[in-house]
């Protein structure tokens, strides 16, 4: 128990937002990947193959205490912990609850892609049969193309180091797995590739660099706090290059949604008062020293160690085009976070419809209704935004700058999220990436982790190493097959950029 308490102070001296995201040392989930013994990041899983197909003797198994009986030194012991415990509960209490919400949090996370808690549901629930039904044979459509896609895939060598255990896997095994690779790649080469998703400074830069269609970013980067906060305070909207509000301004060292690393400026008059009364200055002075603490996730430890040492900076960011909603009557932003591997969107998912709504490649939308309809992923067709069916350009916009986006990064695996703008079927733009998602897939988690880890243990794929980082390479330094894929199927403002569309 002293052991216990000195961890939990430990972690919550780590980081400075301790008090209300302390960081934590538990190890528990079960979870393939988590329990792999970690030191120096060398360790993998018994049985686990990498892509060079050589296998790992190191055990992949939790500790196994066995029976443990009761007797009057262990009853002692129990009590005298029951005391300790009381005592820690009275000192530490604000940082014990939520250390216990996290927990919470992050089992109930992975409870909902557990297979066995899928198949329960299942079992017990008709409108849960039919959406798995439904999802199997969507996967069973699927399979055959995305089996090709992997054939006529090359892997970029930063990614190539995933080890795949044997038997099942679920989604967030393979993400941890993958977290893993990165982190060791991180610690024993210096190898800061993951940064085209933790560094959204970054990632806009590669997003530029490839000429990628984004929302426009006003003004440079901010690497200096003090510097931002003067810009943004004494500048006019010329000066910052606004043209309209609202703008947002995100911290580019916090991806996390968790983090809140971004907020909105809806007017000018706005941005005068954050500045008089300092909001402004105190918001990008506790983002400035606040560190990642990817607490909802079972890769939490490896994720953060992704994240400890980025270097802070803000970028300041315009609007998104509106699209028109039916469910809540207005216009609004409607993003898509389309799931892409091997270079092919399997699915896209978007809580600005309805929570957990999501968008298949035939043309079938799932919306979940209803806290039913949540808990127990059981989804029911949407029939009411019309103007988004009736026009298949707006989807084939997003699976296309998808596909091509992840091909650019050749990443087995990438969330790419994008814009949907109503006045404008062929001009959707990305907003961000993830190579960690925790988005909801409901009945789909299952056929998802099968169809990105079974290319591992058949070889289907190839791999290359161009010398470059991810972030830094273009299609120019894509090996050929890599460099037809982009050219197979290429999105509206490529066309555009040709002339074969209407701008």
């Amino acid at each position: 128990m002293t052991s216990s308490i000195g961890q939990l102070w430990r972690g919550v001296r780590r980081r400075p937002e301790a008090s209300i995201l302390p960081h934590t040392s538990n190890n528990s989930e079960s979870n393939d990947c988590s329990s792999v013994d970690r030191e120096a990041l060398g360790g993998q899983q018994s049985g686990a193959r990498s892509v060079s197909g050589e296998s790992n003797p190191k055990e992949c198994s939790a500790l196994n205490t066995g029976h443990w009986p009761l007797n009057r030194g262990m009853a002692k012991n129990i009590l005298l912990c029951i005391l300790l415990a009381t005592v820690a509960t009275a000192i530490f209490l604000p940082s014990a609850l939520v250390e216990i919400e996290h927990v919470i949090v992050r089992q109930a996370r992975i409870l909902g892609q557990n297979r066995k808690w899928s198949e329960l549901k299942v079992y017990l629930v008709p409108g849960t049969r039919r959406t798995y039904e439904k999802a199997k044979a969507y996967y069973m459509e699927q399979k055959p193309l995305f089996e090709e896609a992997a054939k006529n895939f090359s892997l970029h060598w930063y990614f190539s180091h995933t080890i795949v255990p044997d038997g099942y896997v679920g989604w967030y095994d393979m993400i941890s797995c993958r977290t893993i690779a990165m982190a060791s790649l991180l610690v024993n080469e210096g190898r800061d590739d993951a940064n085209i998703e933790k560094d959204k400074c970054q990632m806009y830069s590669f997003l530029q660099l490839n000429k990628l269609p984004i929302v426009p970013l006003l003004g440079s980067v901010w690497r200096d706090d003090q510097q931002f906060v003067k810009d943004m305070c004494t500048s006019d909207d010329t000066e910052l290059g606004i043209s309209a509000y609202p703008v947002f301004v995100k911290s580019c060292h916090l991806t996390q949604g968790s983090s809140k690393g971004t907020t909105m400026i809806r007017s000018r008059p706005q941005l005068d008062q954050l500045c008089t009364s300092g909001q402004l200055e105190k918001w990008v002075e506790e983002k400035w020293v606040y560190r990642a603490n990817d607490w909802e996730r079972p890769w939490r430890k490896e994720g953060n160690m992704l994240t400890d040492n980025l270097k802070p900076g803000f970028i300041l960011q315009g609007s998104a085009g509106l699209s028109y909603n039916p469910y809540t009557d207005k216009m609004q932003i409607l993003e898509l976070k389309v799931e892409v591997l091997w270079g092919r969107a399997y699915l896209a998912t978007s809580n600005d419809v309805l929570k957990g709504t999501i968008f298949l490649r035939d043309g079938t939308i799932e919306i979940y209704p209803g806290g039913w309809g949540q808990a127990m992923t059981a989804h029911v067709l949407e029939d009411r935004m019309v103007w988004l069916q009736e026009e298949p350009r707006y989807l084939e916009c997003v699976w296309r700058l998808a596909e091509y986006t992840a091909i650019l990064m050749s990443a087995d695996q990438v969330r790419i999220d994008i814009f949907i703008i109503q006045s404008d079927p062929e001009g959707c733009v990305i907003n961000e990436n993830s190579l960690s998602s925790g988005a909801g897939y409901a009945m789909h988690f299952d056929f998802l982790s099968r169809v990105w880890a079974d290319p591992y243990r058949d070889r289907l794929f190839a791999t290359y190493n161009n010398g470059l980082k991810v972030y830094e390479q273009t299609a120019e330094d894509l090996p050929p097959g890599m460099k037809y894929r982009l050219l197979e199927n290429p999105p509206f403002h490529v066309l555009r950029r040709q002339g074969q569309v209407s701008s």
